[in-house]
Formats: C-alpha cells, structure tokens, sequence
C-alpha cells in the first residue's frame, strides 16, 4: 500500500511535467511559425535601410546578431555607418589627366 501510493503521485507528477513539457513545445513552435511568417510577410518587403534601422543596439532582450539574422540584414552591414566617399580634389585632376592622356594616345594602355 505504501509502495502503491508513492508510486501514484509519481506518476501524477511526470503526468503533470509531461503535459507542461508537451504545452511549451508547442508554444515553442507556434512562435517559429510566426516569426517565419512575419519576417517573410513584413520584414522582408522593407527597403534594405529600413531593415537596418530596424537593428537596435541597447535592446537586452535580443541580441544584435540575433535582430540583424530576424530582419534580413548583413550584420556586418549594419556595424558599419555609411560613409560617402569624395575624392580629393588632386585625385580628381589626377583622374582627368589620366583620360587626356588615354584618350590621346590609347595603344599606352
């Protein structure tokens, strides 16, 4: 009898843990389809710099890898600011001189 009862809130426990278990695996899944959805659906259809400013760099729930992964985006991509580059004005005369020379006498090469 004392064997029979230990053993019946034994097994009433992995019943209950079982049933938990088996619920948030199916949470767990819910949420994959979801978030598969919603960045096909949403995430996706955004133009690239959209996405990027979408990355916030002080969250603590989701980390920068992670976000940069959920919204598409390089992460190497969103790292990075951009920068316009201009050529100094002696590249730029440099650059003309070279044509004016090429265009005057192409078999240089």
């Amino acid at each position: 009898m004392v064997f029979e009862k230990k053993t019946s809130e034994t097994e009433k426990l992995k019943k209950e843990y079982e049933s938990k278990q088996e619920h948030l695996e199916k949470l767990v899944g819910q949420l994959t389809v979801e978030v598969d959805w919603l960045k096909k659906n949403l995430v996706l259809n955004e133009p690239l710099e959209a996405r990027k400013a979408m990355v916030e760099r002080d969250c603590d729930a989701i980390t920068f890898k992670r976000q940069a992964e959920l919204v598409g985006v390089n992460r190497t991509s969103v790292y990075r600011a951009d920068k316009e580059r201009h050529e100094s004005k002696e590249n730029v005369q440099i650059m003309h001189r070279i044509d004016e020379i090429y265009m005057l006498n192409p078999y240089f090469g």
